[in-house]
């Protein structure tokens, strides 16, 4: 198993700076034999691609709330927490 630099930046994001909860995030990644990068962590923690983060933004500057509602549907539909949305949107 080998977890890429984007991965360990996002764990460290998730675990909010808890060595305790960080370790967790790693133990359950260990059970995986692929390579662990940001598409996986996405899947399976509930993480905000940066994609969507840029597609959002851009709706919001451009005041499309069509395509906002359909970023937060889209959003909420994959079991981003809202705690995970907010940091992950302030961040980007």
């Amino acid at each position: 198993m080998g977890i890429l630099k984007d991965a360990i930046v996002e764990i460290v994001k998730l675990s909010n700076g808890c060595l305790r909860d960080a370790l967790s995030y790693l133990d359950k990644i260990s059970k995986y034999e692929k390579k662990v990068d940001i598409n996986f962590l996405e899947n399976s923690f509930g993480i905000i691609n940066k994609k969507t983060l840029e597609d959002l933004y851009k709706n919001i500057r451009e005041s499309d709330i069509t395509k906002i509602n359909r970023a937060l549907d889209y959003i909420s539909n994959i079991g981003i927490t809202p705690l995970n949305f907010i940091n992950s949107f302030v961040d980007y």
